[in-house]
Order: C-alpha cells, then sequence, then structure tokens
C-alpha cells in the first residue's frame, strides 16, 4: 500500500512539474493605466487618443507617419498603416499583445502605390480592406470595399461609424488626402498636410492658398466643434486649429520671396538671418513707440535698408523677439507666392491679383495707381503695388498692427 501510495505521490509530482513547463497565455497588460505603447525596436509608439481609439507613429530614419488604431469587440481596425511592411507586421504584433486581437480591418485615406507591400499583407491575412473609390479606380486594385466621401452612407468600421470627408473639388490622387469624422468620439482625422499648428508645414504647401482654404473652410462648416483633432503629427488640438491654420495660410499668402527665402509677415527673424539672407545693410534704425500707440506703447520698430529694400521687424513691449512687419522693394528678385515681381505689367497683375482694389487717392489713370491686396482684411494683411506707367514699380508687403 505504502508503495503504491509512493508511486501515486510521484506521478501526482511529474504531471505538476510538466504542466508548470508548459506554455501559457501571457497576461494581457492592464491598458486602464496605460497611456502610452511602445515597441522593443524603438519605432512604433501608440498614444491613446480616447477609450477606443488610439494614435499610432511610426518612426523611419528622418521621417514619422501618424494614423489611427480602433478597438472593436472582435478585433482591431487600423486607418493608413505603416508605409514600411516591417514596421506594419511589427505594429499588427503589438496590437495584438496589448489589445488581444487581430488587426482584421484596415483603412487608407489615400494613394496606395508606394505601399502595395503592405496592402498585399492585408489582404494576405483576409483583413477587409477599405480605399476610396478615385484610388480603386486610378491604380485598378482588387479585394477591397469602396467608398466615396460625402456620401449619405458612412462606414461601420470596428463597431465605430465614419464619415469620410473631402472638399478639394479636383486634383491628382496625391493631394486627395480624405479626412474621417468620428462623431460617437467627437474625433476628426485629417490625415497629412490639412491642418496645423506648424508653420513649416505651411511654407511647404501640397495645395494653393485657396484651395487650401476652402478645404479647411469645409471641414469647419462640416465638423464645427471637434473635440479632438488628430493630423500627422498627432492628437494636437481642437477646434482652435481651424482658426489656427486659416491664420498661417493667410501669413503663407502674404509672404515674399527672395531667392530660395520665404518671408511671411509675423515670422520671427533674427538680426544675422536679416543679413545672412540680404548681406551687410546700409543702415540700421530703431525707434519706439510713443504714447500715441495706445498697447504698442513701448514696442520696437527696427529697420534695415538696403540697396531698393527696406525691411521692418517689430517687437512688443518687453519682448526680445522680432518678426517681421514689413518689405518695401524695388529689387525685381522679389515675388509674390503667385509669381510676381517688380517691372512686370499691371495686366499681369491683374491677372495673377484680381482681387486687387484701387487704392482711393487722387490718381485716376489706371496705370499710375496703387493697388492693394488684402484678401478682406481691411488692410491688416496686405501686399500694395505701386504702378507706374504700367508698370510695376515698387511692392509693399505689410502687416498693420491692431
Amino acid at each position: 500500500m505504502a508503495r503504491v501510495l509512493k508511486l501515486f505521490f510521484i506521478a501526482g509530482f511529474l504531471m505538476m512539474s510538466l504542466i508548470g513547463c508548459m506554455p501559457t497565455k501571457p497576461q494581457q497588460p492592464d491598458l486602464t493605466t496605460l497611456d502610452v505603447i511602445n515597441n522593443v525596436e524603438g519605432d512604433l509608439i501608440i498614444r491613446r487618443a480616447t477609450d477606443q481609439i488610439w494614435v499610432y507613429t511610426a518612426y523611419l530614419d528622418e521621417d514619422s507617419k501618424n494614423g489611427l488604431i480602433l478597438v472593436g469587440e472582435n478585433g482591431i481596425g487600423v486607418i493608413d498603416p505603416p508605409d514600411n511592411l516591417d514596421q506594419a507586421e511589427r505594429l499588427d504584433a503589438l496590437t495584438e499583445e496589448y489589445f488581444g486581437k487581430k488587426v482584421d480591418k484596415v483603412l487608407w485615406t489615400g494613394r496606395i502605390l508606394k505601399r502595395l507591400s503592405v496592402y498585399e499583407h492585408y489582404k494576405e491575412a483576409k483583413a477587409r480592406l477599405l480605399i476610396p473609390e478615385a484610388v480603386a479606380r486610378d491604380e485598378a486594385l482588387e479585394g477591397a470595399t469602396l467608398f466615396t466621401p460625402n456620401a449619405a452612407d458612412k462606414i461601420l468600421f470596428e463597431n465605430h461609424t465614419i464619415e469620410p470627408l473631402c472638399f478639394r473639388e479636383e486634383g491628382d490622387l496625391e493631394a486627395l488626402h480624405v479626412s474621417l469624422w468620428l462623431e460617437d468620439h467627437g474625433l476628426l482625422y485629417t490625415g497629412p498636410n490639412l491642418i496645423s499648428a506648424d508653420f513649416d508645414m505651411i511654407e511647404t504647401p501640397v495645395y494653393e492658398t485657396s484651395v487650401w482654404e476652402m478645404i479647411v473652410t469645409g471641414l469647419q462648416q462640416q465638423v464645427p466643434d471637434p473635440q479632438v483633432v488628430v493630423t500627422d503629427q498627432g492628437v494636437i488640438g481642437g477646434p482652435e486649429l481651424f482658426y489656427h491654420t486659416l491664420a498661417l495660410l493667410r501669413e503663407r499668402e502674404f509672404t515674399l520671396n527672395y531667392g530660395s527665402e520665404k518671408l511671411p509677415v509675423r515670422k520671427i527673424f533674427l538680426d544675422e538671418e536679416i543679413k545672412e539672407i540680404f548681406g551687410k545693410p546700409e543702415k540700421i534704425e530703431e525707434s519706439i513707440l510713443g504714447i500715441g500707440a495706445d498697447t504698442f506703447t513701448g514696442s520696437r520698430i527696427r529697420t534695415f535698408s538696403f540697396n531698393k529694400t527696406q525691411v521692418s521687424l517689430f517687437a512688443p513691449p518687453n519682448g526680445q523677439d522680432f518678426w517681421l512687419t514689413s518689405i518695401v522693394t524695388r529689387d525685381p528678385r522679389f515675388s509674390t507666392v503667385r509669381g510676381l515681381n517688380v517691372g512686370e505689367s499691371l495686366e499681369l497683375l491683374m491677372t495673377k491679383y484680381p482681387e486687387a482694389k484701387p487704392v482711393p487717392n487722387e490718381m485716376t489713370d489706371p496705370g499710375n495707381m496703387d493697388y492693394v491686396y488684402d484678401q478682406d482684411t481691411q488692410g491688416e494683411y496686405a501686399i500694395y503695388f505701386e504702378v507706374r506707367a504700367g508698370i510695376i514699380d515698387r511692392i509693399r508687403l505689410e502687416y498693420t498692427l491692431r
């Protein structure tokens, strides 16, 4: 009997040892207190936007790209996955590790051409693929569900309702950039190069200013009060970004180019930068605004004089930074963002700036008048064209303090 009990004990011990050696399912991380997820390679970061929506950022060399991760009841949906196949596969592994679900739906808001390997990866994984109809038609893609922006029917994507929006009336597919409105979460995903708090992005535009303004204004009218706005820079704010982007676009419109240098009003410049761009000034003058300047009393105006050009910078009282307030030039090397230079004709001025209006004065000859383009800002932002004998004699870019 004792021998039987001993054998039974040994068998039980061996069984428990075998069970202890068997692989166990890893415990899913607790997401209730987790707002940021990183991978071991350090090239993927996932940040919480809402309870069920996360924003991923993929880093590759010096570039980065953002997209959305939507957590559903049975799977994971990815909007604009990484362009790099290795990163897409690592994102799959990361989402499965932390959310315990596989990626089974993928949506692209733009072209697929340079992302074809990623498209085929998810196609082979039997994920449901969604792409804009215009893209599928142009690239002859098969195996995807097609959607059309601004359509009455919305997209059900991992239990989340998505409304695709696009307010560009025409143009190539490289600049399609469909936006997505997730009303249940108050989240607007604008994709790249549409809304930004970054002036550098505005200086390297995808669209002409008028088209860009039409797109941003369309989004603002359709989605006036988003709680969260996600762009290619991640979660960067709310509805105030509409106004900020429109202001940046206005500053882009009121810019003079000097060679490769862009000189928008209200951009901060150091004295050394002005000298590096234009060379040694003939003189530098500085004045301080007096009591008559009201709230600007004590502000400083610093003016650099060069041959045919004056550049003025402004600094508020006790301010250290000077930003560009005006450029007055007779130098034909300057050009507006619409490509107009000193020395060109009144006819070309009217062609490129049909919105320009004569400045009221005693002059009555159209060929000898001053014209102003201010984009209905009542002169706050303005470009003045002084026309003499039918030719642009001087251009003045100006921001009026208010």
